[in-house]
């Protein structure tokens, strides 16, 4: 009996395939249609237009000088505060390389910083830090309800520098942990090190900074640090989502505590170059390329341009280099791409991990489709996907409190002014074909530069690995 139901529901799958399937299918088309998906598009803009048209950003100075830039969202339930730094690891030099990041982890992780992150528990949010190049910001998402006591954990987090030397000792060697997981990732290793053949010091250096200079960080050596880079003059707060003005800006002005004359960052454009590094890793089977090319950054008119073009290739949902190199080829399991954006420049970065011999043939078809956009070969039908998949980026940005927060912050960083996600969500429509064109041809205007963690052996030659013919 047990056999003769299994071949009944085989039987009765069969005949649904080849009857009741070829229908839905044919009505799943008619809905998934170009047409009738850009119907769809212009009336979900329209309903965003007409939910976000009376929300606009607010800009107010607090008594110690610090812009809180402000954008309330009655739909939503969270609220997202932001503090923001105007100093990352680019603004570091040879000795101190390293001390804004271990500075960030002393005060998310120190003493006061843990008693600060419990209380958030308690009102159920959620506490970040971050580190990058040109900026630190220390983030909480809370309910609605709790918007006043999220604003104050976030202010107190990042106006007090107390730490033991016993904490600040462990939390140092926590710090010089995070250099293993980068180098035992070859992932990670080949995107870092892209940077290395792209750019000059200290653009290329990494977040993490220099171990030998992390080493050789004392306390006392901290605090002095502190006090002259985390000061009101080198801060901004934005805050986005559901939340009482008022009640916020009370909370910030008891709570942010932070002295004023702080160091100055007068930043030099990058040198850009390109060129190509390996390293050998004798365990992998697989080799990690991480292919660049140079970009415009922020400022840059075309920088939506460079977001439409990267989601062309491999940070849609069924992208171009996906379908090309892993199911048309089988090349690898994995290729991805990713626009990075600065005030001054940006880089495309494409990953892929193919084994060997098949990495050439993946840079190859990296370029020639960039060829394609630029000689406008490419059907309109998908330049318009993906600049409504960008449009939607911002649509749904608005609906994550951080996500708007940290765009907020971007823009007010970057170039002094805020955005509102109607003139996002605008800008991205008003790309056209002719202008991600333009993106690839500024894209290929120099040779490209690759990064590759390869399986191998100390003492195999460069020019064995083929890696010459990489560019």
């Amino acid at each position: 009996m047990q056999m003769n139901r299994k071949s009944s529901l085989g039987a009765n799958r069969a005949r649904n395939t080849n009857g009741d399937f070829e229908r839905a299918f044919e009505r799943f088309g008619a809905r998934v249609s170009r047409r009738h998906i850009s119907r769809k598009m212009e009336r979900s803009i329209r309903e965003f237009e007409r939910r976000v048209s009376g929300i606009k950003p607010k800009i107010k100075k607090l008594s110690n000088g610090v812009s809180v830039i402000m954008e309330r969202d009655t739909s939503v339930h969270d609220c997202a505060v932001l503090v923001v730094f105007r100093f990352g690891s680019r603004d570091e030099n040879a000795r101190t390389a390293g001390r804004t990041h271990l500075l960030e982890h002393l005060l998310f992780r120190g003493p006061v910083g843990q008693d600060l992150q419990r209380a958030g528990k308690s009102i159920s949010a959620g506490m970040n830090a971050d580190t990058l190049r040109e900026c630190v910001s220390f983030s909480i998402i809370a309910n609605r309800i709790f918007a006043r006591e999220a604003a104050e954990t976030v202010s107190l987090l990042v106006s007090t520098a107390d730490f033991p030397q016993e904490h600040f000792d462990l939390e140092r060697e926590v710090v010089l942990g995070e250099f293993g997981t980068y180098a035992d990732d070859p992932c990670l290793y080949s995107e870092e090190r892209l940077y290395d053949v792209m750019f000059n010091i200290p653009m290329s250096r990494s977040e993490l900074g220099l171990k030998q200079v992390i080493r050789r960080s004392e306390r006392e050596m901290m605090l002095r640090f502190y006090m002259t880079r985390f000061t009101a003059d080198n801060a901004f707060i934005t805050v986005a989502g559901n939340f009482n003005e008022s009640e916020v800006v009370k909370a910030l002005e008891s709570s942010l505590l932070l002295r004023q004359n702080g160091l100055r960052f007068g930043r030099k454009s990058p040198k850009q170059f390109y060129g190509k590094r390996t390293a050998l890793r004798p365990e992998l089977d697989l080799a990690h390329i991480s292919i660049g090319a140079h970009g415009g950054g922020y400022k840059d008119p075309l920088l939506d341009s460079f977001f439409a073009l990267n989601i062309l290739l491999g940070a849609g949902a069924y992208s171009w280099l996906y379908e090309k190199v892993r199911d048309e080829f089988g090349l690898c399991y994995s290729i991805t791409s990713d626009y990075s954006y600065y005030s001054d420049c940006g880089l495309l970065d494409v990953y892929a991990d193919p084994a060997l011999p098949d990495a050439v043939q993946v840079f190859s078809i990296v370029v020639e489709l960039l060829k394609k956009v630029a000689k406008g070969e490419i059907p309109e039908s998908e330049y318009r996907d993906a600049i409504n998949q960008l449009a939607f980026t911002y649509i749904e940005g608005q609906n994550d409190p951080y996500d708007r927060a940290v765009t907020i912050a971007e823009c007010f960083l970057h170039t002094g002014r805020v955005e509102t996600a109607i003139q996002k969500v605008e800008q991205s429509l008003s790309v056209k074909s002719s202008l991600i064109a333009k993106a690839a041809q500024v894209l290929l205007a120099n040779r490209m530069s690759v990064s590759c963690v390869a399986p191998g052996k100390p003492g195999i030659s460069y020019r064995d690995l083929e890696t010459d013919r990489l560019q």
